[in-house]
């Protein structure tokens, strides 16, 4: 049964029993009056027809008592019952209101989640892309770098050498503190470079006190950079001017010697080209 039917089932009820319990009292109340009405004995006899009219009226007032108070009874238990509806009825609108608000709240949530998902995508897109670029920036600069160093490396080989003042200071204090002894300069012939730094040794030599001789002409094999060429008296003197040449930066490694046994004191510095 639904809700409208027990209702009206409750109604029905209370209407029989109220029409019951006034039955009851009519029914009680009839069989008093019946009794003195049709026993002499009992109207004789004050005191029993007093007793009984008391308990009667007792009687017929609990009756009619459970009548009224079942009413009032049915009318409170009515009334609570429209309250309880309105309270269910209300709780489940807020309870359905409650239920809109979630869904709505789990909505948003999802759409912030979403939008912070799709967020830290961008930033690690953007971290990568920028770590990308930064490698790129370094591949280019160590580019930019090489083509630099080889730049210059290039420059640096087709320089003109030159011997500079300061190198030349260096040369002079170290020889300086020599015996001053004869050096021939022979210089490559066909080669403006090496000519010109062969006049730049020319003057070094002349200015430290040293006797020089320049010669000119053509060397066996693809001779480069600067050599010498000594004979047996003169080693420690070859070994002074290379230390010189060394401390002014203008050989690196040690100078090639060529032995010239023939000629003991023989000493020639040879300038080739670069």
């Amino acid at each position: 049964m639904d809700k409208s039917s027990l209702e009206q089932l409750l109604f029905t009820y209370n209407r029989w029993m109220g029409v019951s319990t006034v039955a009851v009292a009519i029914g009680i109340l009839g069989e008093y009056v019946a009794h003195f009405v049709f026993e002499k004995e009992a109207r004789r006899n004050k005191l029993e027809m007093a007793i009984s009219v008391l308990f009667g009226v007792l009687v017929l007032g609990g009756v009619v008592g459970e009548y009224i108070f079942g009413s009032k009874l049915s009318e409170v238990t009515g009334t609570l019952q429209r309250i309880a509806d309105t309270e269910v009825a209300r709780s489940n609108k807020e309870a359905e209101s409650a239920h809109r608000e979630a869904e709505i709240a789990r909505k948003e949530a999802a759409s912030l989640a979403d939008d912070i998902a799709k967020e830290e995508k961008g930033v690690a897109d953007a971290n990568a892309r920028a770590a990308l670029a930064e490698q790129h920036a370094a591949e280019a600069n160590k580019k930019a770098e090489d083509e630099r160093i080889a730049r210059l490396k290039l420059e640096a080989a087709l320089a003109p050498r030159r011997v500079s003042s300061e190198q030349e200071r260096l040369i002079t204090s170290r020889l300086l503190k020599f015996k001053k002894w004869q050096i021939t300069l022979f210089v490559v012939t066909g080669n403006p470079e090496a000519a010109d730094f062969a006049s730049d040794f020319e003057r070094v030599f002349r200015n430290a006190g040293f006797s020089v001789n320049v010669m000119d002409g053509v060397i066996s094999g693809p001779a480069r950079g600067l050599s010498a060429a000594t004979g047996k008296g003169r080693l420690a003197d070859i070994e002074v001017l290379a230390k010189a040449l060394k401390a002014a930066g203008l050989i690196t490694q040690p100078l090639p010697v060529e032995r010239n046994d023939e000629q003991p004191e023989f000493l020639e510095l040879i300038v080739a080209p670069k």
